[in-house]
């Protein structure tokens, strides 16, 4: 029988060994075979899968030469800048490649729950215990602490559900895009660096007390009452990676080359705007 060691290595590391050798995959073949072309399948990848945020279009002066534009933006005006946009949004996408798998691996092959039933023989189950990473001994799901929730406790199921995993899936992903979608058109209305400076560093502060509050919900330290269908350690992992996906955009693009100046606006106290710098702007 499985230990819970087993459960979580199970849930984590599989699915992220998977994601990490189809990426490495990719990278060998685009390498080997499409060298030349790598940028273009980049930004093929990206303008399908951030379809509300990167589009490809025609030039206007009838030359039938393409753009590729962010939010309108024409990014081929400076190749640093196109460059640094496509390896952001593309870590961000492998980060939430991460995200998806870990998410429909559990759902696919296991139903975990928070409750102890002694009459239920489908399911195994762990204590939670203070300061440990993830489940730690079994339990007797007849003992009085452990009924009376005295003894929080984790259960797994072995299932085979692929409606379920899909359906969770996507929609979680689309739900990423979205988000995805929401910061990068926030952050396009800022117009000076005072304000792009304040959201980065507010960022890095949110990124910093997320992942810390659920590294410790993750060790049991801090005791989650609600029922997740989902194991404590992989959801916090799953939800710092979110995290980390959404601030690595905002602390890694070059939102200074990218946000457009408004011309009427008055800065306060010599505050300069972001837009002194930018050949795509002109």
């Amino acid at each position: 029988m499985w230990g819970p060691t087993d459960y979580i290595t199970f849930l984590i590391l599989t699915p992220f060994l998977l994601v990490t050798l189809s990426v490495l995959i990719a990278l060998l073949l685009i390498w080997l075979f499409f060298k030349n072309h790598a940028r273009s399948i980049q930004r093929f990848v990206l303008k399908n899968v951030f379809s509300d945020i990167f589009k490809e279009e025609q030039k206007a002066d009838g030359s039938g030469e393409t753009v590729f534009l962010l939010k309108g933006i024409d990014l081929a005006a400076d190749k640093e800048t196109l460059s640094k946009t496509l390896n952001g949004f593309s870590l961000s996408l492998v980060m939430l490649a991460y995200v998806v798998g870990t998410m429909f691996w559990q759902l696919l092959l296991l139903e975990v729950s928070h409750s102890c039933d002694e009459n239920d023989t489908t399911r195994v189950c762990f204590a939670r215990i203070a300061g440990k990473v993830g489940p730690h001994d079994s339990v007797n799901c007849s003992s009085p602490a452990v009924q009376n929730g005295t003894i929080p406790v984790v259960c797994y199921k072995l299932v085979v559900d692929f409606g379920v995993a899909t359906g969770a899936s996507y929609g979680a992903f689309k739900l990423f895009l979205f988000a995805f979608n929401v910061v990068t058109s926030g952050i396009l209305m800022v117009k000076t660096t005072r304000v792009l400076k304040g959201i980065q560093w507010s960022t890095m502060i949110v990124l910093i007390l997320v992942s810390v509050l659920m590294l410790l919900i993750a060790s049991n330290v801090i005791h989650v009452s609600i029922d997740f269908k989902s194991d404590i350690w992989v959801l916090s992992i799953q939800i710092i990676l979110v995290v980390s996906s959404t601030s690595f955009l905002v602390l890694y693009l070059p939102w200074k080359e990218l946000i457009r100046p408004n011309p009427n606006e008055n800065n306060d106290g010599g505050e300069q705007d972001i837009a002194e710098i930018s050949p795509i702007l002109s």
